[in-house]
Protein backbone atom coordinates (compact mmCIF):
# COMPACT_ATOMS: atom_id res chain seq x y z
CA UNK A 1 0.00 0.00 0.00
CA UNK A 2 1.27 3.08 -0.88
CA UNK A 3 2.48 5.83 2.01
CA UNK A 4 2.47 9.53 1.69
CA UNK A 5 6.11 9.22 3.71
CA UNK A 6 7.59 7.77 0.62
CA UNK A 7 7.80 11.03 -0.94
CA UNK A 8 10.60 13.52 -0.14
CA UNK A 9 10.08 16.76 0.93
CA UNK A 10 11.37 18.18 -2.40
CA UNK A 11 8.94 16.10 -4.21
CA UNK A 12 6.00 17.09 -1.55
CA UNK A 13 6.53 20.64 -2.58
CA UNK A 14 6.13 19.91 -6.38
CA UNK A 15 2.08 20.41 -7.63
CA UNK A 16 2.03 16.57 -7.93
CA UNK A 17 3.47 15.82 -4.39
CA UNK A 18 0.48 18.43 -3.17
CA UNK A 19 -2.54 16.53 -4.87
CA UNK A 20 -1.23 13.30 -3.72
CA UNK A 21 -1.21 14.29 -0.58
CA UNK A 22 -4.59 16.00 -1.21
CA UNK A 23 -5.55 13.12 -2.62
CA UNK A 24 -4.59 10.72 0.18
CA UNK A 25 -6.15 12.67 3.11
CA UNK A 26 -9.41 13.35 1.35
CA UNK A 27 -9.59 9.63 0.16
CA UNK A 28 -10.37 11.45 -3.49
CA UNK A 29 -7.79 8.83 -4.68
CA UNK A 30 -8.15 5.42 -3.52
CA UNK A 31 -5.40 3.52 -2.28
CA UNK A 32 -5.52 0.99 -5.31
CA UNK A 33 -4.87 4.11 -7.40
CA UNK A 34 -2.19 5.86 -5.03
CA UNK A 35 -0.45 2.23 -5.72
CA UNK A 36 -0.62 2.36 -9.40
CA UNK A 37 0.21 6.33 -9.72
CA UNK A 38 3.37 5.00 -7.65
CA UNK A 39 3.97 2.11 -9.53
CA UNK A 40 3.86 4.44 -12.78
CA UNK A 41 6.18 7.14 -11.80
CA UNK A 42 8.72 4.22 -11.05
CA UNK A 43 8.38 2.76 -13.99
CA UNK A 44 8.71 6.53 -15.93
CA UNK A 45 11.96 6.50 -13.95
CA UNK A 46 13.24 3.26 -14.66
CA UNK A 47 13.01 4.38 -18.60
CA UNK A 48 14.60 7.66 -17.73
CA UNK A 49 17.27 5.70 -16.24
CA UNK A 50 17.52 2.63 -19.01
CA UNK A 51 17.80 5.40 -21.53
CA UNK A 52 20.24 8.02 -20.31
CA UNK A 53 21.76 6.07 -17.54
CA UNK A 54 24.59 3.28 -18.10
CA UNK A 55 26.04 0.65 -15.58
CA UNK A 56 28.82 2.94 -14.87
CA UNK A 57 26.16 6.09 -13.45
CA UNK A 58 26.92 7.50 -9.74
CA UNK A 59 23.76 7.47 -7.80
CA UNK A 60 23.63 10.76 -8.49
CA UNK A 61 22.75 10.93 -11.83
CA UNK A 62 20.44 7.93 -10.83
CA UNK A 63 18.36 10.23 -8.33
CA UNK A 64 18.21 12.88 -10.90
CA UNK A 65 16.72 10.46 -13.76
CA UNK A 66 13.99 9.46 -10.37
CA UNK A 67 13.15 13.26 -9.59
CA UNK A 68 12.75 14.52 -13.84
CA UNK A 69 10.30 11.56 -14.07
CA UNK A 70 8.68 12.91 -11.07
CA UNK A 71 9.05 16.65 -11.91
CA UNK A 72 7.90 16.75 -15.34
CA UNK A 73 4.63 14.60 -14.56
CA UNK A 74 3.96 17.17 -11.79
CA UNK A 75 4.64 20.07 -14.50
CA UNK A 76 2.08 18.16 -16.91
CA UNK A 77 -0.29 17.91 -14.60
CA UNK A 78 -0.20 21.05 -13.51
CA UNK A 79 -0.71 22.49 -17.15
CA UNK A 80 -3.45 20.22 -17.88
CA UNK A 81 -5.06 21.03 -14.62
CA UNK A 82 -4.89 24.52 -14.78
CA UNK A 83 -2.81 24.48 -11.47
CA UNK A 84 -6.11 23.71 -10.09
CA UNK A 85 -5.78 20.72 -7.23
CA UNK A 86 -9.45 19.71 -7.13
CA UNK A 87 -9.04 19.30 -11.19
CA UNK A 88 -5.87 17.99 -10.77
CA UNK A 89 -7.36 15.04 -8.79
CA UNK A 90 -10.41 14.35 -11.10
CA UNK A 91 -7.73 13.98 -14.50
CA UNK A 92 -5.32 11.64 -11.79
CA UNK A 93 -8.43 9.72 -11.47
CA UNK A 94 -9.07 9.18 -15.43
CA UNK A 95 -5.92 9.67 -16.97
CA UNK A 96 -2.51 7.37 -17.54
CA UNK A 97 0.31 9.18 -15.54
CA UNK A 98 2.25 8.87 -18.36
CA UNK A 99 0.07 11.06 -20.11
CA UNK A 100 0.55 14.06 -17.64
CA UNK A 101 4.51 13.13 -17.96
CA UNK A 102 4.58 13.64 -21.90
CA UNK A 103 2.62 16.95 -21.40
CA UNK A 104 5.87 18.17 -18.86
CA UNK A 105 8.62 16.36 -21.67
CA UNK A 106 6.55 18.55 -24.28
CA UNK A 107 6.41 21.02 -22.60
CA UNK A 108 9.99 21.30 -21.01
CA UNK A 109 11.70 20.38 -24.56
CA UNK A 110 10.11 23.60 -26.28
CA UNK A 111 11.84 25.65 -23.42
CA UNK A 112 14.99 23.98 -24.54
CA UNK A 113 14.23 24.27 -28.04
CA UNK A 114 13.50 27.90 -27.72
CA UNK A 115 16.60 28.31 -26.13
CA UNK A 116 18.62 26.88 -28.43
CA UNK A 117 16.35 29.18 -31.00
CA UNK A 118 17.22 32.31 -29.36
CA UNK A 119 20.80 32.19 -29.07
CA UNK A 120 21.14 31.82 -32.45
CA UNK A 121 18.80 34.34 -33.92
CA UNK A 122 18.52 36.58 -31.29
CA UNK A 123 21.30 38.63 -33.43
CA UNK A 124 21.61 42.15 -35.15
CA UNK A 125 23.97 41.45 -38.53
CA UNK A 126 25.54 42.23 -42.06
CA UNK A 127 26.56 40.51 -45.14
CA UNK A 128 30.17 39.61 -44.86
CA UNK A 129 30.77 42.41 -47.36
CA UNK A 130 29.82 44.78 -45.22
CA UNK A 131 31.09 43.68 -41.98
CA UNK A 132 34.38 44.15 -44.13
CA UNK A 133 34.09 47.46 -44.50
CA UNK A 134 32.54 48.29 -41.18
CA UNK A 135 33.80 47.00 -38.36
CA UNK A 136 35.12 43.21 -36.82
CA UNK A 137 31.76 41.74 -35.95
CA UNK A 138 29.68 40.17 -38.56
CA UNK A 139 26.82 39.48 -35.73
CA UNK A 140 25.94 40.78 -32.64
CA UNK A 141 23.64 39.24 -30.06
CA UNK A 142 21.15 41.51 -29.00
CA UNK A 143 21.01 39.34 -25.18
CA UNK A 144 23.34 40.47 -22.91
CA UNK A 145 25.79 37.67 -20.69
CA UNK A 146 23.31 37.66 -17.97
CA UNK A 147 20.93 36.29 -20.09
CA UNK A 148 23.09 34.29 -22.63
CA UNK A 149 23.49 32.17 -19.26
CA UNK A 150 19.74 31.92 -18.54
CA UNK A 151 19.99 30.83 -21.86
CA UNK A 152 22.81 28.15 -21.60
CA UNK A 153 21.23 27.02 -18.78
CA UNK A 154 18.18 26.31 -19.94
CA UNK A 155 19.35 23.95 -22.31
CA UNK A 156 20.57 22.08 -19.19
CA UNK A 157 16.76 22.34 -17.69
CA UNK A 158 17.31 24.41 -15.05
CA UNK A 159 16.44 27.97 -13.50
CA UNK A 160 18.96 31.18 -12.67
CA UNK A 161 16.34 34.09 -12.46
CA UNK A 162 13.46 34.38 -10.31
CA UNK A 163 11.03 36.77 -11.80
CA UNK A 164 11.65 37.94 -15.38
CA UNK A 165 13.05 41.30 -16.28
CA UNK A 166 12.87 43.94 -19.46
CA UNK A 167 16.41 43.28 -19.33
CA UNK A 168 18.52 40.84 -16.62
CA UNK A 169 20.91 42.31 -14.67
CA UNK A 170 22.08 39.36 -13.23
CA UNK A 171 21.08 35.89 -12.28
CA UNK A 172 21.61 33.15 -9.48
CA UNK A 173 24.87 31.77 -8.83
CA UNK A 174 23.21 28.31 -8.09
CA UNK A 175 20.98 27.11 -11.06
CA UNK A 176 17.88 25.35 -9.83
CA UNK A 177 15.91 22.70 -11.41
CA UNK A 178 12.81 23.52 -13.24
CA UNK A 179 10.09 22.14 -11.12
CA UNK A 180 6.28 24.56 -12.17
CA UNK A 181 4.86 25.65 -14.74
CA UNK A 182 5.07 28.99 -13.17
CA UNK A 183 8.87 28.89 -13.37
CA UNK A 184 8.31 27.63 -17.33
CA UNK A 185 6.22 31.36 -17.78
CA UNK A 186 8.95 32.77 -16.41
CA UNK A 187 11.74 31.52 -18.57
CA UNK A 188 8.98 31.88 -21.94
CA UNK A 189 8.73 35.95 -20.98
CA UNK A 190 12.28 36.12 -20.34
CA UNK A 191 12.72 34.77 -23.57
CA UNK A 192 9.18 36.81 -25.14
CA UNK A 193 11.59 39.95 -23.82
CA UNK A 194 14.78 38.91 -25.88
CA UNK A 195 12.71 38.02 -29.42
CA UNK A 196 11.03 41.72 -28.54
CA UNK A 197 13.99 43.40 -28.33
CA UNK A 198 15.48 41.63 -31.07
CA UNK A 199 12.84 43.04 -33.48
CA UNK A 200 13.30 46.95 -32.04
CA UNK A 201 17.09 46.32 -32.75
CA UNK A 202 16.36 45.23 -36.18
CA UNK A 203 14.28 47.92 -36.57
CA UNK A 204 17.45 50.46 -36.44
CA UNK A 205 19.93 51.31 -39.43
CA UNK A 206 21.98 48.19 -39.19
CA UNK A 207 24.64 50.02 -41.42
CA UNK A 208 25.34 53.11 -39.32
CA UNK A 209 25.28 50.71 -36.50
CA UNK A 210 28.55 48.30 -37.76
CA UNK A 211 29.66 51.98 -38.83
CA UNK A 212 29.88 53.49 -35.35
CA UNK A 213 32.41 53.21 -32.73
CA UNK A 214 31.19 52.78 -28.80
CA UNK A 215 32.61 53.00 -26.09
CA UNK A 216 33.34 48.97 -24.83
CA UNK A 217 31.00 47.52 -22.67
CA UNK A 218 32.34 45.25 -19.86
CA UNK A 219 29.07 43.58 -19.96
CA UNK A 220 29.03 42.67 -23.46
CA UNK A 221 25.98 44.25 -23.80
CA UNK A 222 25.57 45.42 -27.17
CA UNK A 223 21.70 46.06 -27.11
CA UNK A 224 22.01 48.57 -24.34
CA UNK A 225 25.44 50.38 -25.87
CA UNK A 226 23.98 50.94 -29.29
CA UNK A 227 20.86 52.37 -27.50
CA UNK A 228 22.34 54.70 -25.64
CA UNK A 229 24.91 55.77 -28.00
CA UNK A 230 21.54 56.83 -29.85
CA UNK A 231 20.14 58.37 -26.51
CA UNK A 232 23.11 60.60 -26.69
CA UNK A 233 22.97 61.40 -30.42
CA UNK A 234 19.64 62.50 -30.20
CA UNK A 235 19.93 64.63 -27.01
CA UNK A 236 23.25 66.34 -28.56
CA UNK A 237 22.90 66.56 -31.79
CA UNK A 238 19.51 65.66 -32.69
CA UNK A 239 20.67 62.96 -35.15
CA UNK A 240 20.20 59.52 -35.57
CA UNK A 241 23.99 57.63 -34.83
CA UNK A 242 25.84 55.30 -33.18
CA UNK A 243 29.24 56.60 -32.22
CA UNK A 244 29.48 57.14 -28.73
CA UNK A 245 33.00 58.34 -26.79
CA UNK A 246 34.04 59.88 -23.47
CA UNK A 247 34.01 63.09 -24.75
CA UNK A 248 30.11 62.65 -25.40
CA UNK A 249 29.55 61.61 -22.61
CA UNK A 250 31.02 65.10 -20.91
CA UNK A 251 28.77 66.81 -22.86
CA UNK A 252 25.49 64.99 -22.08
CA UNK A 253 26.44 65.53 -18.12
CA UNK A 254 26.92 69.27 -18.91
CA UNK A 255 23.61 70.07 -20.71
CA UNK A 256 21.15 67.05 -20.12
CA UNK A 257 21.96 66.29 -16.36
CA UNK A 258 20.33 67.49 -13.63
CA UNK A 259 22.53 67.90 -10.68
CA UNK A 260 20.09 68.45 -8.21
CA UNK A 261 17.49 65.53 -9.36
CA UNK A 262 20.33 63.42 -9.99
CA UNK A 263 18.42 62.78 -13.50
CA UNK A 264 18.66 63.51 -17.15
CA UNK A 265 16.21 66.56 -17.60
CA UNK A 266 12.87 66.62 -18.16
CA UNK A 267 13.21 68.45 -21.53
CA UNK A 268 15.25 65.52 -23.12
CA UNK A 269 13.71 62.64 -21.58
CA UNK A 270 10.58 63.91 -23.59
CA UNK A 271 12.69 63.71 -26.80
CA UNK A 272 13.43 60.31 -26.09
CA UNK A 273 10.42 59.02 -25.24
CA UNK A 274 9.13 60.62 -28.29
CA UNK A 275 11.45 59.76 -30.49
CA UNK A 276 11.70 56.05 -29.99
CA UNK A 277 7.28 56.24 -30.08
CA UNK A 278 7.32 57.77 -33.50
CA UNK A 279 10.18 55.46 -34.64
CA UNK A 280 8.42 52.12 -33.89
CA UNK A 281 5.20 53.93 -35.31
CA UNK A 282 6.82 54.75 -38.28
CA UNK A 283 8.67 51.29 -38.94
CA UNK A 284 5.17 49.71 -38.61
CA UNK A 285 6.40 47.23 -35.57
CA UNK A 286 3.74 45.02 -33.82
CA UNK A 287 2.14 46.76 -31.08
CA UNK A 288 4.00 44.43 -28.33
CA UNK A 289 7.26 45.22 -29.79
CA UNK A 290 6.50 49.18 -29.68
CA UNK A 291 5.59 48.95 -26.01
CA UNK A 292 8.43 46.68 -25.07
CA UNK A 293 11.20 49.39 -27.29
CA UNK A 294 9.60 51.81 -24.93
CA UNK A 295 10.05 50.30 -21.52
CA UNK A 296 13.58 48.87 -23.03
CA UNK A 297 14.46 53.03 -23.75
CA UNK A 298 13.63 53.94 -20.35
CA UNK A 299 15.71 51.16 -18.54
CA UNK A 300 18.58 52.40 -20.81
CA UNK A 301 18.04 55.89 -19.41
CA UNK A 302 17.97 55.07 -15.92
CA UNK A 303 21.30 52.97 -16.38
CA UNK A 304 22.55 56.09 -18.41
CA UNK A 305 21.40 58.08 -15.15
CA UNK A 306 23.33 55.76 -12.84
CA UNK A 307 26.76 56.21 -14.78
CA UNK A 308 26.11 59.82 -15.25
CA UNK A 309 25.65 59.88 -11.15
CA UNK A 310 29.15 57.89 -10.67
CA UNK A 311 30.83 60.78 -12.81
CA UNK A 312 29.49 63.12 -10.01
CA UNK A 313 29.92 61.08 -7.23
CA UNK A 314 33.62 60.73 -8.81
CA UNK A 315 34.24 64.11 -9.39
CA UNK A 316 32.71 65.20 -6.10
CA UNK A 317 34.91 62.80 -4.15
CA UNK A 318 38.16 64.40 -6.54
CA UNK A 319 37.07 68.31 -5.08
CA UNK A 320 37.16 66.69 -1.78
CA UNK A 321 41.04 65.69 -2.30
CA UNK A 322 42.00 68.58 -3.53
Amino acid sequence: MFDIEVLSQDEKRLFLGQVIEKGSETQTLSHTRLDEIHQNLAALAHKLIAVRADSFSSAAVIRNQVAEAFTLTSIGLEYASETRIEKALRLLNRNPVIKFFQIGNTLLQQLLDRAQETLENAVIGMTQTEAQDFSEHEVLPVYNEWEQRFLESLQAKKLVIDASQIALKGVSSEPRRLTSLTEVHIANQQMDYIEQRSHYMQALPQDKIFAAEHIPDTDGDYARQITTALMVNLMLYREVDFHLDTQDLDHVFDIAYDIANRSIKKPFQDVLNGWIRHYMDVTARPEEVKQYAMEYWRHCLRLLEETLQSREDFEAVDVLRA
